[in-house]
């Protein structure tokens, strides 16, 4: 036998062949689990459709374009390819790497938004110009002036991004924190305007000291943190409306929340069971003091939901319509109805802490909705007293959005 003089060759000959023998499964396994279906890993959510397979090509056109269509439905079709891109993301996100770009991965796994250039302005890469600085205090100032020529007072809020909050939780390679455009913005609204300003980073930061403020793999603030803008914005109204009050902690019972998945868990596939969060839901030990209204057939044309509550019946609570984001939503009411929570996510429990439900009981009448552009017509519409005008932090680069009619002094 010639192996036996030299057990050496006999070694590296197995090795060789175990080489060959695993090349070859690597190449088979593929084309077994595309025809047997043996991957039983959970379908990925990559929010887009899947290439077909193509079908038999007529004429020549179709023959010269079959190549490129094969190799795009192979690329999605190839077997063992969710449990391939699984692995691949668990392993970036071991490292810190996001497998998505709007995604980033900060310390203790806290995941942050990184679109909207969030983090070019957290680093003051994306400063205002005087020209952008001018047109929100020109715009603010128009509506301000507008409304009180109408009757009504106006409360403009600004919701804190996450970045502002959990800066300490942001690895150093995204560079130190600059001036964000908020830092910008705030000093000349209080040079240049009469508006009523309300800047909740400062509050909300400060909660930390009780607890987590913001869902560790979702871009918004939790129940906490919630309360807190809400007892902000209450307390801010008190000074127009004496009458008004807002709920206290020991109104609420705080319950631990099963394991979930936060919108931003939801945009890296193949991750649930590892970007999880718990924490506290509240429930309210109360029964709320107004009541949504069924839905009408008036929606304004720029609303993403619209809804209507009716409050206590005083004639020193105000008429209010609130512009809003998903900010001022629950958990529940944040995914659009279009969309379906990807197979094998963690939903959270349906929420008891209602934002909006909580601000319409200090209204005798209110109107919520959820967009971004300020509508005179529904103002006009609904006449009231009170106008608050809710934006995310990072919105504000995108300028304001509407305009009112301009009231000559």
């Amino acid at each position: 036998m010639p192996f036996r003089s030299d057990p050496r060759r006999f070694v590296t000959a197995c090795y060789q062949w175990l080489l060959v023998g695993l090349f070859a499964l690597g190449l088979f396994l593929p084309l077994l689990d595309w025809r047997f279906d043996l991957d039983h890993t959970a379908e990925l959510s990559e929010n887009r459709i899947a290439a077909p397979a193509p079908a038999w090509p007529h004429g020549v056109t179709e023959w010269k374009a079959l190549p490129a269509v094969l190799e795009k439905y192979w690329n999605d079709a190839f077997g063992f390819r969710r449990q391939l891109i699984r692995w691949h993301t668990v392993a970036r996100y071991e490292l810190g790497i996001s497998a998505f770009p709007l995604v980033a991965i900060g310390r203790h796994s806290w995941l942050f938004y990184a679109g909207e250039d969030s983090f070019e302005q957290y680093r003051g890469l994306r400063p205002f110009s005087q020209a952008g600085l001018e047109a929100w205090a020109h715009e603010l100032e128009a509506r301000r002036l507008w409304l009180a020529s109408r009757g009504a007072q106006f409360l403009f809020v600004i919701a804190p991004d996450k970045q502002s909050i959990y800066a300490d939780e942001i690895p150093n390679r995204y560079g130190p924190r600059g001036q964000t455009p908020a830092d910008q913005l705030l000093p000349y609204l209080r040079a240049h305007t009469q508006v009523s300003v309300l800047d909740l980073r400062e509050p909300v930061h400060a909660a930390r000291a009780q607890g987590a403020v913001y869902a560790r793999t979702d871009t918004h603030w939790n129940d906490l943190g919630a309360f807190v803008g809400y007892t902000e914005i209450i307390a801010r109204l008190r000074t127009w409306y004496p009458k008004v009050k807002a709920r206290t902690r020991a109104d609420f019972v705080q319950l631990p929340m099963p394991r979930w998945n936060g919108d931003l868990a939801l945009m890296l596939p193949g991750l649930f069971e590892v970007t999880t969060d718990t924490g506290d839901h509240w429930k309210p030990l109360f029964t709320p003091a107004s009541q949504e209204l069924p839905p009408s057939d008036y929606s304004p044309p720029a609303s993403i939901k619209f809804s209507s509550f009716r409050g206590p019946v005083d004639p020193e609570l105000p008429r209010a319509i609130v512009f809003h984001d998903s900010f001022l939503l629950s958990f529940d009411e944040r995914f659009p109805a279009m969309r379906v929570y990807p197979q094998h996510s963690m939903p959270p429990p349906p929420a008891t802490f209602r934002p909006r439900l909580l601000l319409s009981e200090q209204f005798s009448l209110s109107a919520f909705t959820w967009q971004s552009i300020f509508d005179p017509d529904l103002v006009v519409r609904a006449q009231p007293t009170l106008v608050i005008e809710e934006v995310a932090e990072r919105i504000l680069k995108n300028g304001p959005q509407g305009t009112v009619p301009i009231v000559n002094p």
